[in-house]
């Protein structure tokens, strides 16, 4: 299949170095890893519903699971391409294009595999099909195992690769947003509210910096160096890294400006939930610590009065 597009002569397993197969990043452990996958997400699906029965959780066992299986997958996924950055030279353009990581082989393949499962899973239990974001979402799936599936076979822009995995450092808290709505969790009350509105920061910060600058980042990078050293970078690519290698990406630089704007604005309805809650204490504390009338006439003055501030209040909000 590979073979078919322009520029490819079907032996890739050759152009790589030979330590790509003694580390296993090609063959052996991998297939263990791919059955590993799969069989934690049958897992982890049956345990879903097991749990969504016990605590009547509205939510699909195919979504919890996957959120169960993030839950450690993610930051594993985020350590190995932080260590992939030691493995290659971005200081150069001949390194940014033709430096060679194992690490990056092994990330590709591990994001690859999981995200292959998980569509998998998805349209075999049809989960999500309702939502607003489900072709998008499915859109992602494809085109992300696409590119990271083809380049487990190259040893080529291995930079530009461990760079755009990076963006999976905000759906780490994104990840834990959604655990925290499967499980109805109290979202004002202390000190839980506390960890939410912070989850929702991180959340915020995160996704600004891993993908709303990290992707126009990257494409500095990418025309930067073909514009400086085309030679040894654009020409050196085939057919098919020619066009997916950039469109893939502007395809998640335009859904990542989306998805930021719903983040946005759960985020600042969250903080104006947090401040009418502290309002309403508030004024509840003030009108329980009224004095007590002497007599009932006052009494009558004095429940008018609390109760034209409730309604001053209940107005204003």
């Amino acid at each position: 299949l590979l073979s078919t597009f322009p520029g490819m002569d079907g032996n890739l397993v050759l152009d790589l170095p030979v330590e790509a197969t003694l580390n296993g990043a090609l063959l052996g452990t991998n297939i263990e890893t791919f059955a590993a996958v799969a069989i934690s997400y049958a897992f982890l699906t049956f345990f879903a519903a097991r749990v969504i029965r016990v605590y009547r959780l509205k939510v699909e066992a195919a979504d919890l699971a996957d959120q169960f299986f993030n839950f450690w997958f993610l930051p594993y996924l985020c350590y190995v391409t932080a260590l992939s950055f030691y493995e290659i030279d971005y200081s150069s353009v001949q390194g940014r294009w033709h430096s060679y990581s194992p690490r990056c082989i092994r990330m590709m393949f591990l994001y690859s595999t999981k995200t292959f499962i998980r569509t998998v899973q998805t349209i075999v239990t049809g989960s999500g099909r309702n939502k607003r974001d489900f072709v998008p979402l499915m859109l992602h799936h494809g085109l992300s195992v696409l590119l990271f599936g083809y380049g487990v076979f190259t040893p080529r822009m291995h930079f530009f690769a461990s760079l755009d995995c990076l963006c999976e450092v905000a759906t780490i808290p994104l990840n834990n947003l959604h655990l925290w709505q499967a499980f109805r969790l109290p979202k004002t009350e202390r000190p839980l509210k506390y960890l939410y509105i912070g989850n929702g920061l991180l959340l915020w910060t995160m996704y600004l910096v891993f993908r709303v600058i990290l992707f126009p980042m990257w494409f500095v990078y990418y025309v930067h160096d073909i514009y400086l050293r085309p030679e040894i970078s654009w020409n050196t690519l085939n057919g098919f890294e020619k066009v997916f290698s950039w469109s893939v990406n502007l395809f998640l630089l335009v859904i990542s400006f989306i998805w930021f704007r719903e983040i946005n604005k759960g985020l600042l309805k969250a903080l104006r939930r947090g401040s009418n809650r502290a309002s309403d204490e508030a004024t509840s504390k003030c009108l329980d610590q009224a004095q007590p009338p002497s007599n009932g006439r006052q009494n009558s003055s004095n429940g008018n009065a609390n109760d034209k501030l409730r309604q001053r209040h209940a107005i204003q909000k």
